[in-house]
């Protein structure tokens, strides 16, 4: 998830659809920046150095090809600054190449190190670690990563890869530039560009045309790319709505397909789902992330994964994701102190997608089954499931207090002591409330308004930090006020007494609360002193 605290503007948001302006229309050049034609001299020397005289080395660097790969060309296409690079190795795995970066780097490094000063530009040379060989998690041959320059590098072999029926983690060897352009998931990730010709490449002969057209397609036949490796489906989606592309319609219908959603639940763990989904909810264009899933019946595979739980919710969802994607872009004080930081954003996403599978009859677990298989199928944080649980357990009475706020029937200790009760999810649980209400209910203005005079209450007394609240007296001052030596039960009755005290009194003094704690003290059921 985003950052906490980290504050978004709505007014910035990336464009949805890159226009035509943004491709380059001459796609065998590209312009590299200081940085990167600083890398690419580096590693050609490193290469060149090595296939001259008779070292270890030099038969492999001889016939090496270095190309950069995958979402950096993409991105460099369409105008967009990339810091992490991929580099295709045609002759040597991504480890044997690093150890040879390593050599030339430790002889001759001072030198590129001078003109990246000259130009400005990071200076450093980042240790090379070593990846291992892992068949089980599809790593066959080793590679490498580093970071020079500021750039995080990663060192692969071009490669061919074989699947089996059981798993996405495939068989890999060495392969052709055109074999490493159709293992990829789309056509606009499968372009390269080759440091010796320094042009583009484009293997597919389609990932220009796509680029150009905003097209999300496969190189390969949709059915044969799902059926290797289901995940695919999932960075599709997030591509075409990251970057406002369509998704070619015969890979939109592959995305349909019963079998394909089979394969999702049974080759693809639900870290990685959850990753996916991650990234969806925290990038530009959630709504068409989430309105894609549900268009495509993958709502059901993605959020409750092998289980056979029935969701209970399902009409009118595709109105709510609009309704927050609407919420998210007004000028309101909803959105500015609900949905005012990254991390809140995203969560609410997270919210409305578990809306379908909400039951109100649950609100009374501490871990309502629902809440338990959504996040295992996307094997949630501690922290989001924590805001889920306290949303499902508040619905009702956020709900009510904001139907109190709409009629002008709230105090100030009232909705102090709600919030405090509620903790630091309460933005959660409002919006959560919220969203609900629209699912089940067609007057959305209404509703939206409602709580909108529960958030302006929650402003103009100012409770925003209403659950950090702490008691003006601890509880030893009130055990010696009362001439007890320990506390019990009573205790946090008396300190709850004073929250709600200091609630409907923000100017009070701390000597005028031990009076309303002498007027309580039977209520409260305070012992008497101790003989």
């Amino acid at each position: 998830m985003a950052h906490d605290g980290e504050q978004i503007d709505r007014k910035s948001r990336p464009p949805l659809i890159a226009s035509e302006s943004q491709v380059l229309m001459k796609y065998t050049k590209v312009t590299l920046n200081p940085v990167e034609a600083l890398l690419k001299k580096l590693l050609l020397g490193c290469r060149d150095h090595y296939a001259v005289g008779s070292s270890n080395w030099s038969k492999p660097a001889s016939e090496l090809e270095l190309r950069f790969t995958g979402g950096w060309v993409r991105d460099k296409l369409l105008g967009i600054e990339s810091h992490d690079i991929d580099v295709a190795l045609s002759s040597m795995t991504g480890a044997q190449f690093g150890e040879m970066l390593k050599d030339y780097v430790t002889d001759h490094g001072e030198s590129y190190r001078e003109e990246a000063r000259s130009a400005s530009v990071n200076d450093s040379f980042k240790d090379i670690h070593r990846i291992k060989a892992n068949p089980e998690q599809s790593k066959h041959l080793e590679t490498a990563t580093t970071r020079i320059f500021g750039l995080d590098i990663d060192l692969v072999n071009l490669r061919k890869e074989t699947y089996t029926a059981d798993s996405r983690n495939p068989q890999v060897e060495f392969g052709t530039p055109k074999e490493d352009a159709d293992r990829r998931d789309a056509t606009i990730n499968a372009m390269f560009y080759n440091l010796d010709k320094d042009a583009v490449e484009d293997f597919t002969e389609r990932g220009f045309v796509d680029l150009k057209s905003g097209i999300i397609r496969t190189p390969l036949a949709p059915y044969e790319t799902f059926t290797d490796d289901p995940l695919r489906i999932l960075r599709l989606i997030r591509f075409a709505s990251k970057y406002g592309y369509k998704i070619s319609p015969e890979a939109e219908e592959c995305m349909t397909n019963a079998k394909i959603h089979e394969a999702l639940n049974r080759k693809i763990t639900r870290e990685r789902v959850g990753i996916e989904i991650e990234k969806m909810f925290g990038g530009p264009n959630p709504l068409r992330a989430l309105s894609t899933i549900h268009h495509l019946g993958l709502l059901k595979v993605v959020f409750q994964g092998p289980s056979s739980q029935a969701w209970r919710n399902a009409t009118k969802i595709p109105d709510v994701y609009k309704a927050l994607d609407d919420l998210k872009n007004s000028e309101n004080n909803l959105f500015d102190e609900l949905l005012s930081t990254r991390e809140e954003v995203q969560c609410s996403w997270y919210l409305v997608a578990y809306l379908a599978w909400y039951n109100p009859q649950e609100r009374t677990q501490y871990l309502p089954k629902s809440v338990e298989i959504f996040r295992d199928a996307i094997k949630a944080s501690n922290k989001l499931t924590d805001r889920l649980r306290c949303a499902v357990r508040y619905q009702e009475e956020a709900s009510a207090m904001a139907t109190k706020a709409h009629s002008q029937s709230l105090t100030r200790s009232d909705v102090g002591m709600t919030l405090k009760r509620w903790g630091s999810t309460w933005r959660s649980t409002v919006v959560f409330a919220m969203l609900y209400e629209i699912q089940q209910e067609a007057a959305k203005e209404t509703i939206v308004q409602k709580y909108e005079s529960f958030v302006s209450y929650i402003l103009e007394q100012k409770l925003l930090s209403a659950d950090k609240e702490k008691p003006i007296i601890n509880g030893n001052d009130v055990a010696k006020h009362f001439g007890l030596k320990t506390g019990g039960p009573w205790l946090k009755k008396a300190l709850d007494a004073v929250l709600e005290w200091q609630f409907a009194n923000p100017e009070g003094k701390a000597s005028a609360v031990y009076e309303v704690l002498n007027e309580k003290r039977g209520e409260l059921g305070i012992p008497p002193p101790a003989p």
